[in-house]
């Protein structure tokens, strides 16, 4: 018996040494383990990100030469500086076309402001003039809103502002007040 009481008490020993050394030697390893695989999530969300930063960069760059393109269409397309009177004229071919009538221009030369501000303007060595011009025109509504809608067709002359007012001495027709801001570029040699 003294053979089996020693036998069970070293079988107790040994189980208690496997538990200290499970509980003092694995599980720290096993709780390192669990930090690594931490990390390694965190390193692979980081990588992830960095990936989808990298394809917002290509993205952003994409849409900056999209438009660098389109500001350079855009200013290729301003006509070159000409006679103002020469832009009105235009603006009055176009009404004729849509039925309306140019009752009023006042365009004033004091008006110009050179709006070369922009840097790549200026690395360019372009210079972009602004026109500002109040015209009256009188017309239906519908010619008036097809015309109104046709002028920035015909390149560098936007409106800024329109004011329609219905008289009834040109009933049924109204008078709109428009404020047009007319761009144009200096050519070579200007």
């Amino acid at each position: 018996m003294n053979y089996s009481k020693r036998f069970a008490a070293a079988v107790v020993a040994v189980f208690f040494i496997i538990l200290i050394w499970l509980s003092g030697f694995y599980n720290p390893k096993n709780n390192e383990l669990i930090n690594l695989e931490s990390r390694y999530k965190e390193l692979q969300i980081q990588l992830i990100n960095l990936e989808n930063m990298s394809m917002s960069i290509e993205e952003f760059e994409n849409s900056v030469d999209s438009l660098n393109t389109i500001f350079e269409r855009e200013i290729a397309m301003l006509p070159i500086k000409n006679k103002l009177n020469d832009r009105i004229t235009r603006i009055s071919n176009l009404a004729g076309r849509n039925r309306v009538s140019v009752n009023i221009i006042n365009p004033s030369s004091n008006n110009m402001i050179s709006v070369t501000e922009n840097a790549q303007l200026k690395a360019l060595g372009i210079i972009v003039e602004k026109n500002a011009v109040m015209m009256q025109f009188t017309g239906k509504y519908l010619d008036l809103g097809r015309f109104l809608e046709r002028i920035n067709e015909l390149g560098g002359v936007y409106i800024e502002r329109v004011e329609i007012l219905s008289d009834p001495m040109v009933y049924p027709e109204l008078n709109v007040f428009a404020y047009l801001f007319m761009y144009s570029r200096a050519g070579a040699g200007s």
